[in-house]
């Protein structure tokens, strides 16, 4: 039998669909051959690596094309009301539309993603310093982009104090978003432009501990480090409710919940040090990685 599932999400509300996906698959991969119908985008190959062999299609036409034994649509939208109504993550509330279980830890709701190691994303991959710490200040679903002020984005001028205090620990610093996107007020050198890396060549290179800390606003790259279990700290909106992300789908994420359109420099800088602080001590009783103060 055949099996579609549908996806047109952004990267985090797409990667988000991992853990229902996997333990659907699970309790079926006898039955069904999958596959799934989503955008021809950099979101795409995300799907490939999360544990279920699927072929990807970009278009279908169910009066014309092929007719399938299950269908089953990831709608955002249905998922958020879900989310809201019973106060559960994202993970669950696609898993509930679905009609599976997840568990309550951080190692059941995922996200999953395992980038393949292809050579072609060999040049990418080296462009990252070994130890780096990675900047994400970008996101696509920011008010700002409106003209209103910014839900999510934190203005350049709050950054710059961040950036100091990460340049103290002596790591190469690295700002990653869209081939275009650019943060002049910050005097980033041109080394210091990661954009334009795609997302398999980028979750790489956390999964091999190229990047040592992402620093990031609630992004696709934020839910990307999630599914690769790196040290994080994330500036969480005040606009969403953290029972979105809670229970933690990464326990190395520290989240700051925050409105940048009126949180002084000061206190993120000093709440950026503060999780750093508990990092430190995630690791220490783990006695897993490096310390970090």
């Amino acid at each position: 039998m055949k099996a579609l599932f549908i996806s047109r999400n952004l990267i985090g509300d797409g990667i988000q669909i991992s853990a229902a996906l996997r333990v659907w698959y699970a309790a079926h991969f006898a039955e069904y051959d999958v596959t799934m119908l989503t955008n021809n985008d950099h979101v795409a190959e995300l799907y490939k690596g999360m544990g279920v062999p699927l072929d990807l299609i970009y278009d279908y036409n169910p009066a014309t094309d092929e007719p399938y034994d299950f269908k089953f649509d990831f709608d955002i939208s249905k998922a958020f009301q879900i989310c809201d109504k019973e106060q559960v993550p994202m993970a669950v509330g696609y898993a509930k539309l679905l009609g599976v279980e997840l568990g309550q830890t951080a190692e059941d709701i995922g996200p999953f993603y395992t980038p393949p190691i292809l050579d072609e994303d060999n040049e990418w991959v080296s462009q990252v310093p070994d130890g780096c710490i990675l900047i994400a200040p970008f996101s696509n679903s920011c008010t700002s982009h409106e003209g209103k002020p910014p839900n999510k984005t934190i203005p350049w001028v709050k950054w710059k104090p961040i950036i100091r205090f990460l340049r103290t620990f002596g790591l190469p610093l690295r700002l990653t978003g869209s081939k275009k996107e650019r943060a002049d007020e910050l005097s980033l050198s041109e080394e210091e432009y990661l954009t334009g890396i795609p997302l398999r060549p980028l979750a790489r290179a956390m999964q091999e501990g190229r990047i040592k800390l992402l620093v990031s606003v609630d992004n696709g790259i934020s839910h990307l480090a999630a599914s690769q279990k790196i040290d994080h700290i994330l500036y969480y909106p005040l606009c969403l409710g953290l029972h979105y992300a809670v229970p933690w789908g990464n326990k190395y994420c520290m989240p700051i919940q925050m409105d940048p359109a009126v949180v002084e420099p000061g206190q993120l800088q000093w709440s950026t040090k503060q999780a750093l602080k508990t990092l430190e001590q995630v690791h220490a009783e783990e006695n897993t990685k490096a310390r970090w103060l």
